[in-house]
């Protein structure tokens, strides 16, 4: 996608004219005098401006021999910033360390969810995003809770981090 480029381009987006009656294109009929519907540059303007739209708001560099930027486009702002869209949970336990700050540097948001196991005890468990906390406590693993799970989003670029003290968590992403 690229705006045009001819020589005889203008070098700024003219004023339109004013509004007419909305209508629709035809071919015309020479047998009846009916002309055919004239393609405008104001038309062409209004069609160029609302794909480079598109195209600039995905953060994609106009490029004049790529053909497929509007569909890359839309597909960035549909599912770039979705969450759970294209992304699948993955087991990252065994790289996971308590009190580690990781980066979601995946480019989307992902979802954290944990599984604290029963170690017969009174542990501790907190999470931070981008250093606020977003929960702090213990849960009684020998008592009536067994086991504690947590969820939380992380947004793209940020930091997050689980600190617990004891057991080892069963650490899933959604990515």
């Amino acid at each position: 996608m690229f705006r045009i480029d001819h020589a005889s381009a203008a070098p700024a987006l003219p004023t339109p004219a004013p509004e007419g009656t909305p209508g629709y294109f035809t071919a015309g009929d020479p047998v009846h005098g009916e002309a055919a519907t004239v393609f405008t540059a104001d038309f062409a303007n209004m069609l160029q401006e609302e794909l480079m739209a598109v195209v600039e708001a995905a953060g994609i560099e106009p490029d004049k021999s790529a053909h497929n930027q509007l569909l890359e486009s839309i597909r960035e702002l549909i599912f770039g910033t979705t969450l759970g869209i294209a992304q699948a949970w993955e087991d990252v336990s065994s790289s996971r360390v308590s009190g580690t700050d990781y980066v979601n540097d995946t480019g989307r948001p992902i979802q954290v969810f944990l599984s604290f196991p029963d170690t017969g005890g009174t542990p501790s468990v907190s999470a931070q995003v981008n250093g606020i906390a977003l929960f702090n406590g213990t849960y009684d693993a020998g008592g009536s809770v067994s086991a504690m799970t947590a969820s939380f989003v992380v947004p793209t670029t940020a930091s997050y981090k689980v600190t617990w003290s004891a057991g080892t968590p069963t650490w899933c992403e959604l990515r």
